[in-house]
């Protein structure tokens, strides 16, 4: 299956007034990608309980707001988030090009203690990429990648003979990181994912309940340590199918603790799904 097209300009403003919204604490990604996909019946599952259902608390704004209300950003012409050039897509063809070389087509990386899926290599163009997704506020980052590993999932030969409900969980943020980046980068890959495969997209299935120190600067042990109690499952997991959802997988660390405390709320299955991992990583 080819990459799919991108969504149009129109698409993208609609797109930037979501994160508006989503930035001043009036609602949801998955609120949003349910609205505007109709994938609405998912939400009607777990109307049952209003803890499970419970608003993230509402966030002081941020200062990439003030970046989104210019009105110069809404009348310049499109261009591309990778080389700047103007082009009619947020991608122009030449850099998507040179992003799909990077793929090196991974798939299933990890099966025990969690299934795994990756579907690009972490280095050149593909690390550059996620780091401006992270850093830089290079959103748009999440929705184009969203959008390849959804084409590249719906063509997995492993896929083809099974077909699993499965409900799309990003690996949450927490709420002093989200302040100071604007958005959570996973939850803009799994949201366009989402809605590209149309699975139901349930962010607040997942949360974390303390900040902890960055993984990239230690070791194995310390990040297993480091990550430890840092979530909590909301009970509506119960007998679900849950595909988490991140940027990268290095050690396996996060995406573990993730799967362990989904697991003991009862899920029935999780398995994970990232954009990239380093290089030579067992």
């Amino acid at each position: 299956m080819p990459l799919p097209a991108t969504l149009p300009n129109s698409s993208i403003i609609r797109k930037q007034f979501s994160i508006l919204w989503r930035l001043t604490g009036n609602a949801c990604v998955g609120d949003h990608a349910e609205a505007t996909t109709g994938i609405t019946e998912f939400q009607a599952q777990d109307k049952d309980s209003k803890e499970d259902h419970a608003q993230p608390e509402k966030l002081p704004m941020p200062s990439i707001l003030l970046d989104q209300l210019n009105p110069l950003k809404w009348l310049a012409p499109l261009t591309c988030v990778s080389c700047t050039r103007r082009a009619e897509q947020r991608l122009c063809t030449r850099c998507r090009q040179g992003l799909t070389h990077w793929q090196r087509a991974q798939g299933l990386v990890a099966r025990v203690p969690l299934r795994v899926w990756a579907w690009g290599a972490y280095t050149g163009e593909v690390e550059r990429a996620l780091y401006q997704l992270k850093y830089d506020r290079a959103y748009e980052w999440g929705g184009i990648f969203g959008e390849i590993i959804a084409a590249w999932w719906q063509d997995l030969p492993e896929r083809q003979s099974e077909y699993t409900p499965w409900h799309v969980v990003p690996i949450p943020l927490s709420q002093e990181r989200l302040q100071t980046r604007g958005y959570n980068q996973a939850e803009e890959i799994s949201n366009t994912f989402a809605r590209w495969v149309r699975y139901p997209h349930l962010p607040h299935w997942l949360e974390r309940v303390r900040a902890t120190q960055a993984q990239f600067s230690l070791n194995p042990q310390e990040r297993a340590a480091n990550i430890q109690g840092a979530f909590r499952a909301r009970p509506v997991v119960r007998g679900r199918d849950i595909l988490l959802v991140d940027d990268i997988y290095t050690t396996g660390a996060t995406l573990r603790e993730a799967a362990r405390m989904l697991t003991e709320a009862g899920a029935r299955q999780v398995a994970a799904l990232v954009v990239a991992r380093p290089l030579g990583q067992t």
